[in-house]
């Protein structure tokens, strides 16, 4: 029987008699004693596909999407930026980042380079508009058309309160989008860029390089295909690891021993419905995938490894939230506190019928096991 490990403070057999979010009445869980986790609603109204950094000054910057739903937001999306100065404990109002005039979407990556630039990936794209609504869509599925998707990078030298003009440039499909955080290896710059092409629905992910600070990334390594949303972690001696989602809805990991020219074979890690990932190298070594869990209770999940990736504790996962009421949710990221606790950030949505509304981002704050 798999332990869940839900950080409630319990200890023994944890019975959770909640009839909201996804719950079954009365579902039993195995649990251990654990130290209790903070929950913080970070932005309401919005809060989608959240990406964090920890800044040189300790300051946490978020990164998430505003102004339109998950997906066709009608030329009102945006993207906002937030902080916190406590460690995640209070943040400030959204301000905005990004904003395009009549883009369809736009999905944030973030990172900060050793010379303090913060950088900023977006895509922004623009398709035909020959629908109204999400279920109009859904009917011309496979009809539909997409004219335009253009990769961005804009920086900034002071954390993320004002930003250079964006710089467009090219990336190695027509359609994708950059994702997750911006690494950085002997001052390159390291991105995933996961691609889409309509006619073949074929999806492809990709690393990209930038030797100029994140200006250009015209240097491109595949790393898998058939996988898309992909999240990185620089682990010791250099060695990349990137966690896939793959087009059926889990997540493989595959590592770089030449800074992701080539790559291993990707090995499965979650079962279905549960993605995105995000990658966080604990100080002691161990490894922490966190990722969106789309099977009651809904919400988000980690695990950890204490090898770099290649096994996984499956047999004590952890449960970071389990209230949210319906599968839109979850893309965690997570960063690493002074006191050696993790913040991770995710969004969930409360009303289908009333989102961007009803939608939120919120933190978790908790603290990893000991090591066995």
């Amino acid at each position: 029987m798999m332990k869940v490990h839900a950080r409630i403070g319990l200890a023994g057999i944890g019975i959770l008699l909640l009839t909201g979010g996804g719950f079954v009445l009365g579902q039993i869980f195995t649990v251990r004693s654990q130290p209790a986790q903070r929950m913080v609603v970070v932005q309401k109204g919005g809060g989608y596909f959240p990406v964090i950094c920890k800044l040189q000054n300790g300051e946490i910057l978020s990164v998430l999407r505003g102004g339109g739903p998950h997906r066709f937001s009608w030329g009102k999306a945006r993207l906002d930026s937030v902080r916190s100065t406590d460690g995640g404990k209070t943040w400030t109002q959204p301000a905005v980042a990004v904003d395009f005039p009549e883009t369809e979407e736009l999905n944030p990556a973030l990172g900060q380079l050793s010379d303090g630039t913060v950088i900023l990936g977006f895509w922004s794209y623009k398709g035909t508009m020959d629908f109204d609504s999400y279920e109009s869509f859904k009917a011309l599925r496979g009809k539909v058309v997409f004219v335009e998707s253009t990769m961005y990078t804009q920086r900034s030298k002071d954390g993320g309160r004002t930003w250079e003009q964006p710089v467009r440039f090219k990336a190695p499909s027509r359609l994708g989008c950059v994702f997750g955080k911006i690494l950085e290896v002997d001052k390159v710059a390291l991105a995933s860029f996961y691609s889409f092409e309509p006619e073949t629905k074929n999806e492809s992910v990709y690393l990209l390089r930038s030797k100029d600070g994140g200006k250009s990334w015209d240097d491109a390594s595949l790393i898998a295909k058939g996988f898309n949303e992909t999240a990185l972690a620089v682990l010791p001696g250099k060695r990349l690891a990137a966690a896939m989602r793959s087009a059926g809805g889990s997540i493989s990991i595959t590592f770089s021993d030449d800074l992701g020219r080539t790559w291993s074979a990707p090995q499965g890690v979650t079962g279905q419905n549960e993605h995105p990932g995000d990658l966080l190298l604990l100080p002691d070594g161990r490894l922490i995938l966190a990722y969106g869990n789309r099977n009651p209770p809904f919400g988000v999940r980690a695990m950890i490894s204490s090898d770099g990736g290649k096994t996984w504790d499956k047999e004590n996962t952890i449960i970071l939230a389990w209230d949210a009421p319906n599968r839109d949710c979850g893309y965690p990221a997570s960063v690493l506190l002074d006191d050696g606790s993790v913040l991770t950030i995710y969004y969930q949505v409360n009303d289908l019928e009333t989102h961007p509304e009803s939608a939120q981002a919120r933190a978790v704050i908790w603290k990893p096991p000991a090591s066995k």
